[in-house]
């Protein structure tokens, strides 16, 4: 093996170790034969296909929230969605006002995002869409922990009527 090769061998195994001590911090013990399963302190996963309402101003996008924030009891989602349609831009902000609890399971929740007033309405196609979660201890004790989403495809569908 080359100079340059053991180095780099080095350094990938130097940084696998330092990667793998915070998943190793943030495990839960591991007890007889169970594996250690990382904790999710925050975390937000968007459905990839939206529905469009009749009246094309609102958009209903399916979202998946975990939290487990260390004396938090709530956590608070938003969305952000925006659509080319033509030339204009069709934009839009929701959010859950009653929040998520944090139980550190993982709930199914569906956001309204409400198109921005004198902007385009919706329509049914391609679009995109971010979302933002964040919870804090209730007692002021401790930090708020938020997550962000990158930015992430979604299909606006009308509901099909039933």
């Amino acid at each position: 093996m080359t100079s340059a090769c053991r180095r780099m061998a080095a350094l990938s195994a130097i940084g696998a170790a330092a990667l793998a001590a915070p998943a190793a911090a943030l495990a839960t013990p591991a007890s007889g034969g169970e594996i250690a399963r990382p904790i999710v302190r925050l975390a937000v996963g968007i459905e990839p296909v939206g529905e469009l309402a009749p009246n094309r101003v609102v958009v209903r996008v399916p979202v998946d929230v975990t939290c487990n924030v260390a004396g938090a009891e709530t956590a608070y989602v938003s969305l952000s969605v925006t659509q080319a349609v033509g030339e204009r831009v069709a934009s839009g902000y929701g959010f859950v006002p009653a929040g998520v609890r944090c139980d550190g399971l993982s709930h199914r929740l569906t956001v309204g995002v409400l198109a921005s007033a004198g902007g385009a309405a919706f329509r049914t196609g391609a679009a995109a869409v971010t979302a933002s979660v964040s919870a804090c201890p209730e007692e002021g004790e401790g930090v708020c922990e938020s997550v962000d989403s990158e930015p992430q495809d979604l299909l606006l569908l009308r509901k099909l009527r039933s």
